[in-house]
């Protein structure tokens, strides 16, 4: 017998080192998974299972360290466990390690002479701690490495902009700090980048922006300052852009709105200012947060060119000028417009403007401008319920103290 598939068989009981399983010389393949072994500790008979090549002993309840003789299993190519011994590190062919979702495993990557043909590497939503080491370009295979919400810390080496195969790289929700090296620029393999919710500091790693592959790109929840550049190279394939919750500054450029796979953008929460650049070229965007910037000007007509938009928030900024009705009139998909805390005088209807293509509106704040004027409340019929929010700051006695909560029927 060379494969062996026990997984989901309804297994319970502890895993007895005399078990007729460990006889099994020949075995290149088992799979023991979601099984119930008791909390009973892994057998160190596995070492003698020399021609496996494919282990998962992954939710067996199984506890305890791994057994030192696991690393006598050199043929080993694919490993799924609970544990992890640093020495599994340094097999020779082994190609996948999953140890995802163990949140009391605690464990570290090897900082020196790591050399391994891995192309898979997943610790995510464990206690991995420590750094990434700088020997993590001798992972020449590597496609896919996943560190996310671990507890790893110091700064990242530039060593990670060798990782030349690499698809898939999320290092999201850990305690990585610094500034981070301005390396990715060969990484055209890349199809998603994950670095948010960590203590990154310094200016943003531009290069990324040229990625030809990229379609996930997350760097929110840092403290990465900088602009974004005027122009680009790369992500024509790029769908989701979250750079939200950093100190970024400057004008927020056109080539956001031209980027022809963008679906969702998310700017909120940084330091930008100065008027939103022309669009040149609208792509398919869905949602576009910029709120809590330092956005000054007037909204871009441009924007009314923005088919695919449902939902625009542009509150807590320092826009100005006039809404006309017009320049949203085309924006049959919007489904929430916010416009809150800014400095905006009205919203004004053009000749011949009934506001078709509202109709689908569903969210409308206009609240915390100087409004003094409002001609016409976009949608065609109107029912109780929270969703058209009113209140000027203005003193004008048209509109002081007015809060209205209103539901924009379909």
């Amino acid at each position: 017998m060379i494969g062996l598939d026990l997984s989901c068989s309804g297994l319970i009981g502890s895993l007895q080192s005399n078990s007729s399983l460990f006889s099994l010389q020949n075995l290149r393949w088992l799979n023991l998974a979601v099984n119930d072994f008791g909390n009973s500790e892994i057998p160190s008979d596995f070492g003698k299972l020399r021609s496996l090549t494919y282990l998962n002993l992954s939710d067996t309840r199984l506890t305890g360290l791994v057994p030192p003789e696991t690393s006598l299993l050199s043929e080993l190519v694919s490993l799924d466990l609970g544990n992890f011994p640093t020495q599994l590190f340094h097999l020779p062919y082994l190609q996948n390690i999953i140890l995802s979702s163990n949140p009391d495993l605690i464990g570290y990557l090897p900082e020196t002479n790591w050399s391994s043909p891995l192309s898979l590497l997943d610790v995510s939503g464990t206690r991995f701690s420590k750094g990434l080491p700088g020997s993590i370009d001798n992972l020449k295979h590597l496609k896919k490495l996943n560190l996310d919400s671990c507890v790893f810390t110091r700064s990242i080496p530039s060593s990670l902009g060798n990782l030349t195969k690499i698809t898939f790289l999320d290092i999201s929700g850990n305690m990585f700090q610094g500034q981070i090296p301005d390396v990715f620029g060969n990484l055209n393999d890349l199809s998603f980048m994950g670095f948010s919710s960590n203590n990154f500091s310094g200016l943003f790693p531009s290069l990324a922006f040229n990625l030809t592959s990229l379609t996930f790109m997350d760097f929110s929840s840092n403290f990465l300052r900088g602009t974004l550049p005027n122009n680009i190279s790369g992500l024509s394939y790029l769908r989701e852009l979250h750079l939200y919750a950093n100190l970024l500054s400057g004008r927020v450029p056109g080539w956001l709105f031209s980027l022809q796979s963008l679906e969702y953008l998310d700017l909120h929460s940084n330091k930008l200012n100065g008027p939103i650049d022309p669009i040149q070229e609208a792509n398919l965007v869905q949602l576009v947060d910029l709120s809590k910037n330092e956005i000054q000007g007037t909204i871009p007509s441009s924007f009314i060119d923005l088919m695919n938009l449902t939902i625009l928030d542009l509150s807590s900024n320092n826009l100005s000028g006039n809404i006309k009705s017009c320049m949203l009139v085309k924006l049959k998909n919007l489904r929430s417009l916010d416009v809150s805390f800014n400095n905006l005088l009205s919203l004004t209807r053009s000749s011949n403007d009934e506001a078709e293509g509202w109709e689908g509106l569903a969210i409308l704040n206009l609240s915390m401008n100087f409004m003094t004027t409002v001609d016409q409340i976009p949608g065609k019929r109107l029912c109780s319920g929270p969703s058209l929010q009113f209140t000027s700051r203005t003193t004008s006695n048209s509109t002081k103290g007015i809060g209205v909560f209103l539901n924009l029927k379909q």
